[in-house]
């Protein structure tokens, strides 16, 4: 018997706070479950950018909390947040002058280069 791939979220989801943990590369596993799951390109970038966002911000506290790194690099985390917001609204901007199946392809080119580059290093 077939198992769906939609069956094997708990999975995915599971290998991917494993890699996001252990290596911060989790990041691929979830964009690749979430694009086969859902369909529409305008929900697929909404949930990357929801989950991915919600991930990163909660990540540096918590990292600081248990003091897993250093507090200098507030100062710096806090100037990237405007770049990391001004890169959302950038992203908005393209993002509407391109279709679905464009953007599908993008996503699949970048997680492509991802994966190389960690295979590389």
């Amino acid at each position: 018997k077939i198992v769906k791939f939609q069956r094997l979220g708990w999975l995915f989801g599971l290998i991917g706070g494993y890699f996001s943990g252990l290596f911060n590369t989790g990041g691929p596993l979830y964009v690749t479950y979430i694009n086969n799951k859902l369909h529409d390109a305008h929900i697929i970038r909404a949930t990357i950018l929801g989950v991915l966002g919600f991930i990163n911000i909660s990540r540096l506290p918590l990292l600081v909390f248990n003091e897993m790194i250093d507090k200098s690099i507030l100062p710096l985390s806090t100037i990237m947040i405007p770049i990391m917001l001004l890169s959302i609204y950038i992203g908005n901007i393209v993002y509407t002058k391109i279709n679905q199946v464009i953007f599908k392809k993008i996503l699949f080119l970048l997680l492509l280069v991802v994966g190389l580059t960690l295979l590389w290093k």
